[in-house]
């Protein structure tokens, strides 16, 4: 019983903190939802970002290839040829290319190749004239691969020079495979840090622009300090082996401790890779004021819920010391009259249904008037509450005991034959006669009790107040008997 009240004062309470429980896991799954949300925009907004820089630089050759394709559909195969037969022929087309060449704004130089990959034109670099080229990779690349029409180099930084450059060809359009001659571009590559200089970067972001050998050809941060970029070369001959256009990866930066999410992007047949870094610290710097959001709402939440259901228990406490004032006898902690009668209508109506036997007794402590008056109302209340004790120590759980007026009880015995009904009331009786209660002076007093009994069944259990009557009849007869005495309504 004990256990069962603490558990009832303790419901509310145990069901505010489960609903604080299945609030902190709905709010972390909210966060965690809301960190992978916070993760795939950041990947979306580099992937962009990345696939701008590849449209950009993808137009950009576009541009240079267009006029690549203007000069071989002018020039006529013929003209690449040294020594020239015509020296003031071969002085316009130069003039011409450089008109060509002018027309690209990052274009420094211009040239033409025969067959055999020697310059035959060079404007702007006459020194370049009859320059073999048959041993550069480009000329090889145009050799092996009959079918290449165009191709970018990696950057280089030409003679001379201090920016970095890559060179754009493109092959003279032929019937046969064999390669009857080449135009190129010589482009600095400064436009790429121009573009890049343009574009908005996250406090602690980066963008970048390399070749496939790992040069850097532009770079983009708000860190003044941090001037230059390494790319991981497992990561560039995982992109080349497997021919992979893009990927995203989750990873520290070696120079400056700070992990980010990367992605890389190879354009598709040029030799650059763009990378777009943006830090953890800016794309989850929102998420974090979630959570401090979060945790500060969920601590009023519980809190307020906490408060609540101690509140409430409060108020069942003092509901429950509300019923068991107005219930319960206060000297003996045995209910009362008024409630007794409520409880005991009902047994009576569930023995009528149920066709059960009910018991009904009435007891008082014999020469009590005398206890008061020999020994004072102190011992006279310490007998009556020994004598409640001794009736719940010695009747069964089920039974219903009451203080019925002064030193009158009555109990009601439901579910319980004649002869148990006897047994158990002079079971009470014996252990009545065996209280012993000190009064002072090493003396004690003993006490005895008189008992009247009323049993029914079924429909022949009587109303409640014929039942007490009949009850109380007997006691009058014990008394008469000469007290001590159990008797039963015949």
């Amino acid at each position: 019983m004990k256990n069962n009240s603490i558990f009832k004062y303790q419901k509310s309470l145990f069901l505010g903190l489960s609903l604080c429980s299945i609030v902190i896991t709905l709010n972390g799954y909210f966060l965690y939802f809301s960190y992978e949300q916070s993760k795939r925009s950041a990947e979306d907004r580099i992937s962009r970002t990345s696939y701008l820089i590849e449209e950009w630089v993808k137009g950009a050759f576009k541009q240079s290839d267009y006029v690549l394709r203007d000069i071989i559909s002018a020039v006529d195969v013929d003209e690449l040829q040294l020594p020239t037969l015509d020296a003031e022929k071969h002085e316009r087309r130069n003039n011409w290319l450089v008109k060509k060449r002018s027309t690209i704004t990052n274009a420094s130089l211009v040239a033409l190749y025969d067959k055999n990959c020697v310059i035959t034109h060079s404007p702007g670099n006459p020194k370049a004239k009859g320059f073999d080229a048959s041993s550069r990779d480009y000329c090889h690349k145009f050799k092996s691969s009959p079918s290449l029409d165009t191709w970018v180099t990696s950057a280089y930084v030409p003679k001379g020079k201090k920016q970095l450059h890559a060179a754009q060809f493109r092959r003279f359009s032929s019937t046969s495979s064999e390669l009857e001659g080449l135009v190129g571009f010589a482009l600095n590559l400064n436009f790429f840090n121009e573009w890049v200089t343009r574009l908005k970067v996250p406090p602690n972001g980066l963008i970048g622009i390399f070749d496939t050998n790992s040069n850097l050809l532009a770079f983009r941060s708000n860190d003044s300090e941090k001037t230059s970029l390494k790319v991981n070369d497992l990561i560039l001959e995982k992109l080349q082996s497997i021919h992979t256009r893009h990927t995203l990866i989750h990873q520290v930066d070696l120079s400056d401790d700070k992990k980010r999410l990367v992605s890389y992007r190879k354009i598709n047949e040029l030799p650059f890779i763009v990378v777009v870094g943006e830090a953890d610290m800016d794309w989850l710097s929102d998420w974090k004021i979630q959570i401090w959001i979060s945790l500060v709402s969920l601590l009023i939440i519980c809190y307020l819920i906490i408060i609540n259901a101690t509140e409430h228990d409060k108020v069942l406490r003092q509901r429950d010391l509300l019923s068991k004032a107005a219930n319960t006898d206060s000297l003996t902690n045995l209910i009362n009259r008024r409630h007794f009668n409520e409880l005991a209508i009902r047994e009576i109506q569930r023995a009528r249904r149920t066709n059960r036997p009910l018991g009904i007794v009435m007891l008082d402590i014999d020469y009590f008037k005398n206890i008061n008056d020999t020994h004072g109302h102190a011992i006279g209340d310490q007998a009556l509450i020994a004598f409640a004790n001794a009736c719940c120590a010695t009747l069964r759980n089920i039974d219903i005991v009451a203080r019925f007026a002064g030193d009158e009880f009555i109990v009601l015995l439901p579910e319980i034959s004649q002869n148990n009904l006897l047994e158990i009331i002079e079971r009470l009786r014996l252990a009545i006669s065996e209280i012993k209660l000190n009064v002072g002076n090493d003396k004690e007093l003993r006490m005895t009790t008189s008992i009247g009994i009323s049993w029914a069944i079924g429909n022949g259990v009587p109303k409640l107040d014929e039942f007490i009557l009949q009850a109380d009849n007997q006691l009058y007869l014990a008394k008469q008997q000469g007290r001590n005495k159990v008797v039963m309504h015949d």
